[in-house]
């Protein structure tokens, strides 16, 4: 989840924290990796800065001592001790298994794979979801826990160790992965946030369709359990088929991205993409489809709708991310997503603005393209954007250099990529979220966190963290 919080950080003394025996103290600037209890790759991450600056990082594990190597979900803690100072705790304090594999959550099932997970802030606390399923099987439940902060302590609430709270119980992952991707509802809701996922209706390859499902999380007025509303059906029966060279037919489809607007309402970006002749399309097309949905009492009302295309139609367009502020004097988000060629030959960033001119109501959605760099000899991929008050920035992979390198581009400041320097010679999917506070636009205003994941020397995954200051 990518957003920006409304709450004003307090900067609270390093010395009212004490410092865990063999903690690690770092700071701004600083590319640590995380300490993890799976023996196996982890990637994935998702990470979330809380209002108090306060960071949770989360991703998914192979526990190769298991048979198969089924993934479990981890996440650490890591509080903020004030300044531009945190403590990366040992695994024996702040790290938790969320999704253990052996917990015997779903009746019948030897081991359990625990995957894609992805968390969010909600005000000092964290609430993280993901899909289990039995080993080997599509048909999962999601689940979800929160991790409750107080005074730089995380206690995780949940109903039983290495499990979650069941949010859907019957979600059919099949070739999308059911890729969950949470939301805060801060203005509609205290103590609440928001879960939309992908459930396949069927699949007929190179033909799919799925329902873009979405669920209320409140943890406002649960007594030992978290009140689920819903699910509810966003978007029936989306198609998501193979483009004409069967390109990305494995997991990861559709992949939908969510955020609060500044009237409390829904902004969701999902992908889409139809063969000629199905369901009425007159060709192959491929877009991102970004959504304001109205949360009403009778259910959800759409307000109006955008499609974001690449460089040609036939294009597919994967991996949307959005990030808005509620601190920017304007109702926008930024999106950014890959604009890849059939048989995914060539891939580009795109990079634009999209502003509701509608305010609260139906309107023009303007779209403003941030002109991210791309260059012929490169791929551009897995984009994220950071969002901010007279900020706008994007952060992706590019490859090949030989290997992949971290580039950003900062369109307000700069007329190049920066390349990023990382703790891994081979860094992907980058995941950032960004905390406002002060005098949000000044320099120095905003904390950015960024998660990746990359091989070690001996080639083990890792999960790496770093906190910039802009």
């Amino acid at each position: 989840m990518l957003r920006a919080l409304l709450h004003a950080l307090v900067l609270v003394p390093a010395a009212l924290y004490p410092t865990a025996a063999g903690a690690q103290i770092f700071e701004v600037g600083d590319h640590i990796e995380l300490p993890q209890a799976a023996a196996g790759d982890a990637d994935h991450a998702t990470v979330a800065m809380n209002e108090d600056g306060d960071v949770l990082v989360v991703w998914q594990a192979a526990r190769t001592d298991l048979p198969g190597a089924p993934k479990q979900v981890e996440a650490v803690f890591i509080p903020h001790l004030g300044g531009n100072d945190w403590e990366l705790p040992q695994l024996a304090t702040h790290h938790f298994v969320l999704g253990d594999p052996e917990a015997d959550a779903i009746p019948g099932a030897t081991l359990e794979a625990n995957r894609k997970p992805d968390v969010v802030a909600m005000g000092r606390d964290f609430v993280v979801t993901w899909p289990r399923a039995p080993q080997g099987e599509s048909l999962s439940q999601l689940e979800v826990v929160q991790i409750e902060v107080n005074g730089g302590t995380a206690v995780l609430r949940a109903p039983a160790p290495g499990q979650g709270w069941i949010v859907d119980p019957a979600v059919e992952a099949g070739d999308a992965g059911v890729m969950p991707d949470l939301f805060t509802q801060e203005i509609q809701r205290d103590q609440a946030a928001g879960v939309v996922y992908v459930h396949e209706l069927w699949a007929a390859p190179p033909l799919r369709e799925y329902d873009l499902r979405a669920c209320v999380l409140d943890f406002g007025t649960y007594n030992g359990t978290p009140r689920i509303v819903g699910p509810v059906v966003l978007q029936a029966a989306l198609p998501l088929d193979d483009d004409a060279a069967g390109g990305l037919t494995n997991g990861g489809l559709v992949l939908p991205d969510a955020e609060e607007d500044d009237f409390g309402n829904l902004v969701v970006a999902f992908e889409e993409y139809v063969r000629a002749g199905h369901q009425g399309a007159v060709q192959d097309e491929g877009s991102i489809v970004v959504q304001r949905w109205h949360r009403g009492d009778s259910g959800p009302e759409l307000i109006d709708e955008i499609r974001v295309f690449g460089r040609d139609p036939v294009n597919r367009q994967r991996r949307p991310n959005i990030m808005g502020s509620f601190l920017d004097f304007r109702n926008a988000v930024s999106l950014t997503h890959m604009d890849l060629t059939p048989g995914q030959t060539d891939g580009d960033t795109v990079h634009v603005e999209l502003i509701f001119e509608g305010g609260p109501n139906p309107g023009t959605i303007t779209l403003r393209n941030l002109l991210y760099p791309n260059d012929s000899l490169f791929d551009d991929i897995m984009p994220v954007p950071v969002h901010a008050t007279e900020m706008r920035m994007s952060m992706a992979i590019r490859e090949p250099m030989p290997g992949r390198q971290m580039v950003s581009w900062y369109p307000t400041n700069s007329t190049v990529l920066w390349n990023v320097t990382t703790l891994t010679a081979d860094p992907y999917r980058p995941a950032v979220d960004v905390l406002e506070f002060g005098n949000p636009g000044d320099p120095g205003s905003r904390f950015v966190p960024l998660a990746y994941e990359g091989p070690d020397t001996a080639g083990q995954g890792h999960i790496y963290l770093v906190i910039n200051l802009f």
